[in-house]
């Protein structure tokens, strides 16, 4: 693929053309080869040979010094002629920056910003830690590297890999929580034994009164054996008790572990889905550098096609969780609240915002610093998962906000390729 390069006053433009087309003699054109070389803290560029980069017909001297870019003009009276290998000194040369001419002076460089120079037929391409150089009339004293060490062996051939869809099912996960011990032991030991003591004592006056000891004897013997065989139960209760309760808390929490495991692995999944199905922009990021296969992962045939991510919220998961929890019971205990805790936690989480725009309209609201942002975002996933043969972009937008709206200029989603021309509308 070949790029020419027309100009258009203030600013140039490129457009693709294939190889086996005819170019126009003498008209400025780069095709897709280039050098990568190490970018130092301060890189200097001129028509000097002792520059890092030396141009023969630079009429500039040109200074990267982190994320600044320095301009300064070359003439005659500053060129030390030994040294010095520029012709044009003097003369007039066109010097652009990220596709605006630009004059001697003070600029800011992002990472990505491209300077060119057409009447050196050079190309410069200003990442983070290196420097991509097209065109041939040159010389680098930087350490050259490779920068596409990641690409894939057919690289710049495009092959759409088989896609791999994570599937958010819905499903029942059901906790069985055991009914609250109604076991209480409203009476104490003492409530136990002071009635029968209470009649013991009662049957002893009655006896003195009517003077029948016999009588008296045989009742508080039968008193004693109640008051000792309710002692014995009460503590055998106790005890008996005691030891169900500590088999089912052990039954339970192993449930209540196998349980939890079960489903926080079901909301693992479906968050991973989540975040796999809509990467953030960070994420996206790393895979375009990675030149990853999910690159245009999506088809007009896919039932996400062109749906997007318009933000987050707290909602509800896919995946439901029933218990057999009476909400109206009275009784509870620690196993009934910790079955109502496990549904409570993983019943929601941090989802994203899906919406279908070939289905929907979708209208933006607000300041125009935050939806040019959003706009960014928007259009960062649709041109990552989809590609420029089946999506094609049309923006229309006021000239004012053109600084706002050039990013665009570097997808190809953009151009509107029956007609080979831009899809960047703008006027009045």
């Amino acid at each position: 693929m070949k790029y020419i390069y027309v100009d258009k006053n203030n600013r140039y433009e490129e457009y693709p053309v294939n190889d086996d087309e005819k170019i126009e003699e003498g008209r400025l054109f780069f095709t897709e080869e280039y050098k990568a070389y190490i970018r130092k803290e301060k890189v200097f560029i001129s028509g000097n040979l002792n520059s890092d980069i030396y141009i023969p017909e630079c009429g500039y001297k040109i200074l990267l010094d982190e994320g600044k870019l320095f301009v300064e003009q070359c003439n005659s009276e500053q060129c030390d002629s030994e040294q010095c290998d520029s012709e044009q000194c003097d003369s007039e040369q066109k010097i652009y920056l990220d596709q605006i001419r630009i004059k001697p002076g003070e600029y800011k460089l992002e990472n990505g910003s491209i300077i060119l120079l057409p009447e050196s037929k050079i190309k410069l391409v200003i990442g983070m830690d290196y420097i991509k150089v097209f065109g041939q009339n040159y010389k680098s004293a930087l350490l050259e590297t490779d920068i596409n060490s990641n690409r894939t062996a057919q690289f710049p051939v495009y092959k759409r890999s088989p896609r791999i869809v994570k599937r958010i099912k819905e499903e029942t996960i059901r906790v069985t929580t055991p009914l609250p011990n109604n076991y209480k032991n409203r009476n104490s030991l003492l409530q136990i034994i002071l009635p029968p003591l209470g009649m013991l004592a009662v049957t002893i006056a009655m006896g003195i009164m009517i003077n029948r000891g016999i009588y008296m004897i045989v009742s508080g013997m039968a008193t004693v054996m109640t008051s000792i065989f309710s002692v014995v139960r009460f503590f055998q209760d106790k005890k008996d008790n005691k030891e169900t309760e500590k088999t089912r808390q052990k039954i339970f929490a192993e449930y209540l572990l196998k349980k939890r495991k079960e489903i926080y692995a079901q909301w693992q999944k479906e968050k991973d889905a989540y975040e796999y199905n809509y990467p953030t922009l960070d994420k996206i990021e790393e895979m375009v550098n990675d030149y990853s296969n999910r690159i245009y992962e999506r088809t007009s045939f896919d039932d996400d096609f062109l749906t997007i991510s318009i933000g987050h919220y707290y909602g509800d998961t896919t995946f439901k969780i029933e218990n057999n929890i009476d909400e109206l019971a009275l009784n509870s205990d620690e196993f009934v609240e910790d079955g109502k805790k496990l549904k409570f936690k993983f019943s929601k989480m941090d989802k994203p915002q899906i919406i279908n725009i070939r289905n929907a309209h979708l209208g933006l609201v607000g300041e125009k610093s935050v939806i040019h942002e959003q706009l960014k975002n928007y259009v960062t996933q649709l041109t990552f998962e989809q590609s420029y043969h089946d999506v094609e972009f049309i923006a229309i937008y006021d000239e004012r906000y053109d600084k706002d709206f050039r990013w665009m200029r570097w997808f190809k989603h953009f151009t509107i390729h029956s007609i080979n021309s831009t899809g960047l509308i703008k006027g009045e």
